[in-house]
């Protein structure tokens, strides 16, 4: 894990700051595309200013039970420092290069969120660069308009360049254990009822089959289950085999769902489609979409996962997602979290299963919150337990992402930005509230520097 010194980040720092102030016009930042976790389209950065933070992937230190860090930090390596003080993030995103910075802009959620809300949640105080060069440090306490309006802000408001994360004691494993539903509502009732358990998640599988799974610390495992190796099935498939009661090590959890990507890496398995993401290579639209549509129920065997499992890590999967042409992308996938209130749980779900034919779905409880949070799609009615749906799958039609964001809008929900968006901007500043937001953008120098939030959702 790469770690260095307060001193040593202060002299980047005052680079960055130099950079943003002599910048002219307006300033993206510069990363390789297939790195990112985002699924929407970057041509919005086309002959801007790129600011460099590849140096910013350190952590700093610890400041009591708080893990002090870089932006560019993995959550991969965020949990392996913080182990060897014997403590975890209070929240650990399930990809293993998910950024910290990328969680905090972009929010990011878990089975512990239940508890303990968003990334966000756990970060008490970031330093920010404003649009005019200056360093601020923002906190719950201090800056609370700007602190609360970053999450989910995408980098319009600010970059963060240093970021402090709660830490909790870790513990060797996780006992997990299923509850199985055959109603909808029932299950969504659950999970959005607060349980007094480390970790809650639920899946709808498939077949009027929902599952909540829930975890708990198991300090001394007579017999401890690995999972998520290159040569295993991926964790949803034994969990659609009915095998939902394990004992596992705590970091094999934490990152339970990184292979396969959820579920996603499935339309990988044809072999046409396999080879072209190998060699770069390209196959026709009408193709495409033949044969993505022959993997929507398929899942590897053994075989194939002693051959291929390696290729099968979200951070290899995004790269090959990045390779197909966005609108070729969004036309074919419909990848998004949409969080809903516990009272329209139910009835989403079945819009994402029956109308948009999705399974399975992600479904995952998060504490609302308890803040003004400008951007945070956890900042809608409801609670004290929102539900995240994570609908990963093939869109069935042209129009299939249109009417999912009806339907959220209808029941009163909010998605997560991350991913492509139909909105026009008149809807979308009937979600947002673009008074405040422009105010805040003239009162910390972001306008005519950072581009702004819409400009890049759409």
């Amino acid at each position: 894990m790469p770690t260095r010194t307060l001193s040593e980040h202060e002299q980047d720092l005052s680079h960055l700051c130099r950079q943003i102030r002599e910048a002219k016009g307006l300033v993206c930042l510069k990363r390789n595309p297939s790195a990112s976790h985002q699924t929407r389209q970057v041509n919005y950065k086309n002959g801007r200013t790129l600011l460099d933070l590849s140096a910013m992937r350190h952590v700093i230190g610890w400041e009591g039970d708080l893990l002090l860090c870089e932006p560019l930090v993995t959550m991969e390596e965020l949990v392996a420092e913080a182990l060897k003080r014997g403590r975890i993030p209070a929240i650990v995103p399930e990809f293993k290069e998910i950024t910290v910075g990328g969680a905090l802009q972009g929010v990011g959620l878990e089975s512990s969120s239940h508890r303990k809300g968003q990334f966000n949640d756990i970060c008490p105080f970031y330093e920010v660069i404003l649009g005019n060069g200056e360093r601020h440090l923002v906190s719950r306490d201090c800056e609370q308009e700007l602190y609360h309006a970053l999450p989910g802000s995408y980098g319009s408001l600010a970059i963060t360049t240093l970021i402090a994360v709660e830490t909790v004691p870790s513990f060797s494993h996780v006992e997990l254990q299923g509850i199985h539903f055959h109603d909808r509502s029932a299950c969504c009732d659950y999970l959005t009822t607060p349980q007094n358990i480390e970790f809650l998640e639920g899946f709808a599988l498939g077949n009027e089959r929902y599952l909540a799974l829930q975890g708990n610390q198991c300090l001394a495992p007579q017999k401890a289950t690995h999972i998520g190796r290159p040569m295993q099935k991926w964790f949803i498939q034994e969990l659609l085999a009915g095998k939902t009661n394990s004992c596992v090590p705590l970091v094999d959890y934490l990152f339970r769902l990184d292979r396969g990507a959820f579920w996603m890496g499935r339309y990988l398995l044809h072999l046409r489609l396999l080879i072209a993401y190998l060699t770069c290579g390209n196959v026709a639209d009408a193709k495409i979409q033949e044969l993505l549509k022959s993997m929507e129920h398929s899942w590897p065997s053994r075989w194939f996962c002693a051959l291929f499992g390696w290729l099968m890590t979200s951070k290899k999967l995004y790269q090959g997602f990045h390779q197909l042409d966005k609108k070729q992308a969004h036309r074919f996938f419909l990848i998004q979290d949409s969080f809903v209130n516990g009272k329209h749980a139910a009835e989403f779900v079945r819009h994402a299963e029956e109308e948009q034919k999705i399974s399975p779905l992600w479904l995952c409880p998060v504490q609302k919150s308890k803040s003004p949070q400008l951007f945070s799609p956890q900042n809608i009615e409801g609670g004290p337990l929102l539900l995240n749906v994570g609908t990963y799958g093939l869109a069935h039609s042209a129009e299939s992402l249109h009417h999912l964001e009806q339907t959220l809008a209808l029941l009163k929900g909010r998605k997560a930005l991350y991913s492509h968006s139909c909105y026009t901007r008149e809807e979308f500043w009937k979600i947002y509230d673009e008074t405040a937001y422009r105010k805040l953008r003239a009162t910390y120098c972001a306008a005519g520097k950072f581009l702004s939030i819409e400009e890049k959702v759409f």
